[in-house]
């Protein structure tokens, strides 16, 4: 960005201009957000990346470099969360129901094809 791309802090209606540019952008992410929360792709899509985040695990790791990289994860994930639960804490709710039913399902099936090859 050139520097002349700036507003000019002594301008007030730059100033005003700007801010309003960053409100819309703002804005519009929230909108986003609160669009792939309202599909179960969605959810499931969030759900994924917050479980690959590692939010709900310990970042600790003897490795000082390896415990940087997964709290870096960690924070990126909890940022995400943090967005959701500002954006539409009903779909953060519904997102863990749905992962729990889908696991609920998935330990079933598997105790299903244990008992089936015994």
């Amino acid at each position: 960005m050139a520097l002349t791309d700036q507003p000019n802090a002594a301008n007030p209606e730059q100033i005003r201009s700007a801010a309003l540019k960053v409100d819309r952008s703002i804005d519009q992410a929230n909108a986003d957000l609160a669009a792939v929360m309202s599909t179960p792709g969605g959810r499931r899509f969030i759900g994924s990346l917050l479980e690959v985040a590692g939010i709900y695990r310990n970042s600790f790791d003897s490795d000082p470099l390896v415990m940087a990289a997964n709290e870096g994860r960690r924070n990126g994930g909890l940022q995400l969360l943090a967005d959701i639960q500002r954006v539409d804490p009903e779909a953060y709710i519904k997102l863990l129901q749905e992962r729990l039913k889908a696991l609920q399902q998935d330990q079933a099936t598997a105790e299903a094809s244990r008992i089936s090859t015994e």
